[in-house]
C-alpha cells in the first residue's frame, strides 16, 4: 500500500496476519506512536521477512518495536523521524537481516559493534544522519557486502586504518566524511568497486591514475579540491562508466576541443565548476543514454550556430553545427535527456532549434553566455520542460507565444537579455506563479506578469507621455486672459460677500 496518503498509526488489524511475509507501506503519512496495548501485537507477524516503511513520520518507537521480528531480512525505515541511537543489541535481535536502510533520519550515537554479528548483511544504508565517531573497519568484512553508504554524517575516517583487498563488486560512499589531502590508498585495493562516492571532502592533488585500473561504473568526486589536467584516457579505460561527477574542483586541461570519447553507456556527466577551456564541439552521438549533462561555470567556447534537424541515413543523428563542424546527438533514445546545463561559458550565436528533439528535457540552462538573436519558437515543443533559463545573454525580439504550450513549465528566466514585446500569458504562462525578476533588465517587455500594460494592437509597451510643450501666444491674447481673470475674481468675491461667506470688517472709528 505505498503512496496512498495513509495517516495515523499502522492499522492494528495488520498485526493479526501471522502468515504475512511482505508489508509495504512506503511513502505515506503514517506516524510511529503505536498504542501501548497494541505494541506487543506486532510480534504476531511471525512470518514477516520484508518490512518497508520508508517515507513516513515514524518515531523512535517503531525502530524499537521491529526488533522483535526475528525473521526480518529486509528492513527499510529510511526517510522518517528517527532521532535515537541505533539500538546496541540490533545485531543480536535481527540475525537474518540482509538489507538495513536507516538513512535520512537523525540517528545519533555511532554504529553499534553488535552489527558485526549480522553475517548475512549485504546492503547497509546509514547516510544522511547525525552518526558521530570513527568509522569501524569491520564494516568491510561482510562477505556478502554489496552496498555500504555512510556519507553525510559526523563520521570520521582514520587514514591509518588498512582495509583488506576486496575483489568483490560493491558500492561505497564516504561523502562528507572528513577525508583530507589524498584519496586513501586502500581504496585502490578494492578492485571490485562498482560505484564510489567521495564528494564533499577536502581531497587534493591530481586525479589518481589507479582509478583507471578499476572497473568503475560510477565515480563521484565533486566538491573537493582536485587540481591538474583532466585525465583524457579516463573514458577509453573505463568502458562501463555510467556516472561521472567531477564538478566543483579545480581541474583544468582539454588541449583544443573537449574530448568526445565518452563511453556509450554514460548517463550522468557533470564537469561544471572547474577550469576547463577550449572548444565545445564534442560529438554527442555516442551518448545515446545520457540523462544529465553539466558543463557550466567553465571557460568553454563555441560559435553555436543553429541548424534544423537533419537525419543521417547511416546514424540517424540530430545534427547541430558546433563551431563550423557538424556534430550529432543520437536520436536513438532522445527521450533519455533530462538535464542540460551549459551556463557560464562563452557560447555564442543563435540557440540551435534542433534542441527541440530532446523531448524529455526537464531542465535547460544556457544562461550567462553570449547567445544572440531570437528564442526559437520550436521551444514550444519541449513538452516536458520544467525549468528554462536563458538569462544573461543577448537574446532579442519577443518571447515566442509557443511557450504557452509548455504545460510542465515552472520557471522561465529571461532576465538580463534584450527582449521586447508582450510576455505570453496563455496556457501555463498565464497560470504559473511568475517572479517579475525573471523578466528584469530587458529592452521593453510588457504584460500582466510584470504589471506593465501593452498596446493592444502591436503588443509593445505604451510610450511615455510626451513632455509638455510651451507655445507663445500673442500679447493681446494674454492681456485678454488677465482681464477676464481679474473680472472673474472680483465677481466671485462679490458673490461670496452677498451670501455671507466673507464678512467685511466694520469701519474704524475716526476721531
Amino acid at each position: 500500500m505505498p503512496g496512498n496518503k495513509l495517516s495515523g498509526p499502522i492499522p492494528p488489524q495488520l498485526f493479526h496476519l501471522p502468515f504475512l511475509q511482505t508489508l509495504i507501506l512506503d511513502d505515506n503519512s503514517l506516524s510511529g506512536e503505536v498504542p501501548a496495548e497494541e505494541a506487543g501485537e506486532i510480534g504476531n507477524l511471525t512470518s514477516l521477512d520484508s518490512l518497508f516503511l520508508s517515507g513516513n513520520n515514524f518515531s523512535d518507537t517503531m525502530l524499537v518495536l521491529v526488533l522483535c521480528l526475528k525473521r526480518l531480512e529486509y528492513l527499510d525505515l529510511s526517510h522518517n523521524d528517527l532521532s535515537m541511537e541505533i539500538p546496541t543489541e540490533i545485531g543480536n535481535l535481527l540475525p537474518n537481516i540482509s538489507t538495513l536502510a536507516l538513512s535520512n533520519n537523525r540517528l545519533t550515537g555511532g554504529i553499534p559493534s553488535s552489527m558485526q554479528k549480522l553475517s548475512k548483511l549485504g546492503r547497509l544504508y546509514l547516510h544522511n544522519n547525525l552518526l558521530p565517531r570513527e568509522i569501524p573497519s569491520w564494516l568491510f568484512d561482510f562477505k556478502d557486502l554489496q552496498i555500504l553508504y555512510l556519507g553525510e554524517n559526523r563520521l570520521i575516517w582514520n587514514n591509518s586504518v588498512e582495509i583488506e583487498p576486496n575483489p568483490r563488486p560493491y558500492n561505497f560512499s564516504l561523502k562528507s566524511c572528513g577525508l583530507v589531502e589524498v584519496v586513501p590508498k586502500w581504496i585502490s585495493t578494492q578492485t571490485g568497486l562498482d560505484f564510489l562516492v567521495l564528494s564533499k571532502n577536502k581531497l587534493q592533488g591530481v586525479f589518481p591514475q589507479w582509478f583507471l585500473k578499476m572497473e568503475l561504473k560510477g565515480l563521484i568526486l565533486s566538491n573537493n579540491e582536485f587540481t591538474g589536467p583532466f585525465p583524457l584516457d579516463l573514458f577509453s579505460r573505463l568502458h562501463d562508466l555510467r556516472v561521472l561527477a567531477l564538478s566543483r574542483n579545480h581541474f583544468s586541461g582539454f588541449s583544443g576541443e573537449v574530448p568526445d570519447a565518452f563511453p556509450e553507456k554514460t548517463r550522468f556527466l557533470a564537469l561544471g565548476g572547474n577550469k576547463f577551456s577550449g572548444g565545445l564541439s564534442f560529438n554527442l552521438t555516442k551518448l545515446s543514454k545520457l540523462q544529465h549533462l553539466e558543463l557550466h561555470n567553465n571557460n568553454l567556447t563555441s560559435d553555436w550556430v543553429s541548424q534544423e534537424l537533419q537525419l543521417s541515413i547511416e546514424f540517424r543523428d540530430l545534427v547541430v553545427n558546433w563551431k563550423d563542424s557538424k556534430q550529432g546527438i543520437s536520436t536513438n533514445k532522445l527521450n533519455m535527456y533530462t538535464l542540460l546545463d551549459l551556463s557560464n561559458n562563452q557560447l555564442s550565436n543563435q540557440i540551435p532549434t534542433s534542441l527541440i528533439t530532446l523531448k524529455a528535457l526537464k531542465l535547460l540552462n544556457i544562461s550567462s553566455n553570449k547567445l544572440s538573436k531570437k528564442i526559437p519558437s520550436s521551444f514550444g515543443g519541449l513538452e516536458n520542460i520544467e525549468t528554462l533559463d536563458l538569462s544573461h545573454n543577448n537574446l532579442s525580439d519577443s518571447i515566442p507565444p509557443t511557450l504557452t504550450k509548455l504545460q510542465q513549465l515552472i520557471i522561465l528566466d529571461v532576465s538580463n537579455d534584450r527582449l521586447r514585446g508582450r510576455i505570453p500569458d496563455g496556457g501555463q504562462m498565464g497560470t504559473m506563479v511568475l517572479d517579475p525578476n525573471y523578466f528584469a533588465n530587458n529592452n521593453g517587455l510588457c504584460g500582466t506578469q510584470i504589471r506593465l500594460p501593452c498596446l493592444e494592437d502591436d503588443g509593445f509597451p505604451l510610450p511615455p507621455p510626451p513632455p509638455p510643450t510651451l507655445t507663445h501666444k500673442p500679447w493681446c491674447l494674454w492681456k485678454g486672459v488677465w482681464i477676464e481673470y481679474l473680472i472673474g475674481f472680483l465677481f466671485t468675491i462679490g458673490i461670496a460677500i452677498l451670501i455671507g461667506y466673507f464678512t467685511l470688517p466694520p469701519p474704524s472709528n475716526c476721531r
